[in-house]
C-alpha cells in the first residue's frame, strides 16, 4: 500500500475580516467592517481612495481623478499598497485605523 502525499496541498488560510476605526473626522468613533469586494472612502460623488479585497488580502487604491490617500504619511501610488494590521489611513481630515482579524 503506497499514499501519496503533497506537500504544496495546504490546507486553506480561514478567511479574515478586515474593518477601519475612525479615529478624527465627520464620522470619529465609528468602525466599518470591510465586507465587500470594494469599499469606497470619500464622500458622496468623489472617492477619495478604494479599499479592495482579494482572498485575505486587502489593498488601498487611489480614489477618482488624482485623489489619493496616505498609508502610514505616504501617498498611496497608482498601483496601490496592501494593508497589514494597524496601518494607519489619512483622507483629507479623516484618520483611520486599519484591523485585520
Amino acid at each position: 500500500y503506497f499514499m501519496w502525499l503533497d506537500a504544496s496541498l495546504e490546507p486553506p488560510e480561514p478567511p479574515r475580516k478586515g474593518s477601519l476605526c475612525i479615529l478624527s473626522g465627520t464620522n470619529s468613533g465609528k468602525r466599518i467592517d470591510l465586507t465587500m469586494a470594494t469599499t469606497n472612502l470619500g464622500r458622496a460623488g468623489k472617492r477619495a481612495g478604494i479599499i479592495s479585497r482579494n482572498g485575505n488580502r486587502f489593498l488601498i487604491l487611489p480614489g477618482d481623478e488624482g485623489q489619493s490617500p496616505k498609508l502610514n504619511g505616504v501617498r498611496v501610488g497608482g498601483a496601490g499598497e496592501e494593508l497589514k494590521n494597524g496601518d494607519m489611513i489619512e483622507i483629507a481630515d479623516a484618520r483611520m485605523q486599519f484591523y485585520l482579524k
